[in-house]
């Protein structure tokens, strides 16, 4: 389920973004009640999913995709789905993949670790790493996971 939606856009129109992103979030969706949440990195807001998250199928994050493409949206750049939003530590993230995705892993599944950062100072093999020496179920795929495990760190530090 996806409580949050990551927005990106050009520093200054953040507000412009987030209202082009739940427009399109809404029609996506028929869910028109979100949040913003500033963050301190410019030219990036969250927005927060009051109540109940979605539960995406591929299509509506292949429209996405398509929309984040298209030259008809003007301010939002992305729009980037996700489960969680939380002050980082190694032992939060390795709390989540233990409690979240290994859960719902079987041996079957092929998966991707994939770490985005922004304006941050920690270092992406070491955590990549650590989670993937405590993920004991299925195997790593890095060109056709049937999972990702996309964690985005956004900070000043």
């Amino acid at each position: 389920m996806y409580n949050f939606f990551l927005v990106s856009s050009d520093v200054h129109l953040e507000k412009n973004a987030i209202s082009e992103a739940a427009w399109i979030l809404s029609h996506l969706t028929d869910i028109n009640n979100f949040e913003p949440v500033l963050l301190p990195v410019g030219g990036l807001t969250l927005l927060k999913l009051e109540g109940e998250g979605i539960d995406f199928d591929n299509s509506i994050y292949d429209h996405i995709k398509l929309l984040n493409q298209s030259s008809g949206i003007k301010f939002c750049h992305k729009i980037i789905p996700l489960e969680i939003y939380q002050l980082f530590s190694e032992d939060n993230i390795l709390g989540w993949v233990k409690g979240n995705v290994i859960e719902r892993m079987t041996n079957k599944h092929k998966w991707r670790i994939t770490i985005n950062k922004r304006h941050s100072n920690v270092r992406i093999s070491p955590l990549i790493t650590l989670i993937a020496s405590n993920i004991k179920v299925g195997t790593v795929n890095l060109k056709e996971p049937n999972i990702i495990i996309q964690i985005e760190i956004i900070g000043k530090n």
